[in-house]
């Protein structure tokens, strides 16, 4: 079997030297270098665990993650023809790996984009072709990659933060829900948000259960998120700010000072990207006001296209709480079956089917929830994220924008379909003996 995957290998890549451009043949190259480097890394976590079997697993997700690279290449290709934001990323990307190779750092980001957002993606991948050279399809499988490790850096978190979690199911479900293995996995902002999140997400995990080296991964992680979509990255801060006021203290004679101190830091760092948000925005003050503003011209430029719908609210409304659950609903679970109007819709709109399904059987579960989130900090986190974020992204008015998009709170959404099961105490033996390795 294997020396026959490796024979058709033999006998594509030699076709596509023939027939294909670099753009896609180097992908052949690129693609075993990716899975080679990452393998004995996957191998020696298993090893350690003492379940081979684990390895595999891992190396399964990475290997799908990598097919969805192809497999969103195509979409792009075939469906869109080439009308996608890598495209721009992939032309733009190019100059900038031009300007790199011969020593001119004074790069032309396109069509006067700054560095925070669009303008980083193109600066990030002109440094990735500077090193592969300018190809589209191996462009999207680095960018897959990264997404993959910012999903094992979920999966780690989940380990160390909320040890009682139901790991098996976390990982199945985060290594691959298709929208985890598609979305991410293509020259964009969804893979780099994806790593950086994952970042955050360890980091801070470490931090709330006295770990050493949390923080400055925490740090990493915000700043990388917030050089592409800092409103994002400030609801983040909310859900981090959350977990540390809900963390225990070791020293009770300095848990007041600390804590005074701690909140003074996330407060100065809140500054900083209030401040970003309102350039990033270009708006003068980040009150309600201009919040409502962004959230209608937000409404008004996803509003477009074969995708697109009518939003649950008007456009600038912030919601109340009451309209929250509506948000959390339009933001997960959206479109539904009979809203999709082509195939990319529907099969979201399946996928979106079974996530609901699965948090009804869940239900009993999500009792426990408050009580979850009070005693484990990392819960709350992810509680506090996922709401937040899907009131902003409620707003939008194409269901193609609206799944893009969501990958970002997926990781840290489906941390609730994990819960323990009532009457139990979490994880099996077996859970603790296989996975706490990958908790380091």
């Amino acid at each position: 079997m294997a020396l026959t995957a490796v024979a058709i290998y033999l006998v594509a890549f030699g076709w596509s030297l023939q027939h294909a451009t670099y753009d896609v043949w180097a992908a052949f190259v690129i693609a075993p270098v990716i899975v080679f480097a990452s393998i004995r890394r996957l191998q020696r976590a298993a090893e350690r665990s003492g379940d081979p079997a684990l390895g595999g697993v891992l190396i399964a997700a990475l290997v799908l993650k990598l097919v969805g690279a192809i497999a969103l290449f195509a979409v792009s290709a075939e469906l869109y023809k080439g009308a996608a934001d890598a495209s721009f990323y992939h032309d733009q990307g190019t100059i900038v790996a031009e300007s790199l190779r011969r020593g001119d750092f004074d790069v032309d980001l396109g069509e006067g984009y700054r560095l925070v957002g669009t303008g980083f993606i193109v600066l990030l991948t002109g440094i990735v072709y500077a090193v592969i050279g300018a190809t589209r399809l191996g462009g999207a499988l680095i960018f897959s990659w990264l997404g993959f490790w910012g999903l094992l850096l979920f999966y780690r978190a989940f380990c160390i933060g909320f040890p009682e979690g139901r790991r098996r199911r976390y990982a199945a479900l985060l290594f691959f829900l298709p929208s985890l293995l598609f979305w991410s996995s293509s020259v964009g902002k969804e893979a780099w948000m994806t790593l950086m999140l994952g970042m955050v997400a360890w980091g801070l995990a470490r931090f709330l259960t006295h770990h050493g080296g949390g923080l400055w991964a925490v740090a990493l992680g915000l700043t990388g998120s917030a050089m592409v979509r800092p409103h994002i990255t400030l609801l983040v801060l909310v859900g981090v700010a959350v977990s540390y006021l809900l963390r225990r203290t070791r020293r009770m004679t300095w848990a007041v000072g600390t804590k005074l101190v701690g909140l003074a830091a996330l407060l100065a760092v809140g500054a900083l990207l209030v401040a970003r948000v309102e350039t990033f925005f270009g708006i003068d003050d980040l009150d309600r006001g201009s919040a409502e503003t962004v959230l209608a011209n937000t409404t008004s430029n996803s509003s477009y296209g074969g995708s697109s719908y009518v939003a649950d609210r008007r456009p600038g409304d912030i919601p109340s709480p009451l309209e929250i659950p509506g948000a959390l609903v339009t933001a997960m679970f959206r479109p539904f079956p009979h809203e999709a109007q082509n195939i990319q819709a529907l099969a979201s709109s399946l996928e979106g089917a079974l996530l609901l399904l699965l948090y009804v059987a869940a239900a009993r579960s999500l009792l426990r929830l408050p009580r979850l989130a009070w005693t484990r900090p990392y819960v709350a986190f992810a509680v506090a994220f996922t709401v937040l974020c899907a009131v902003a992204l409620s707003s939008f008015g194409n269901f193609g924008l609206l799944a893009r998009q969501r990958v970002q709170m997926l990781p840290l959404a489906i941390l609730l379909l994990a819960l323990p099961v009532a009457g139990t105490a979490g994880s099996s033996p077996e859970d603790e003996k296989h996975l706490q390795p990958l908790a380091g």
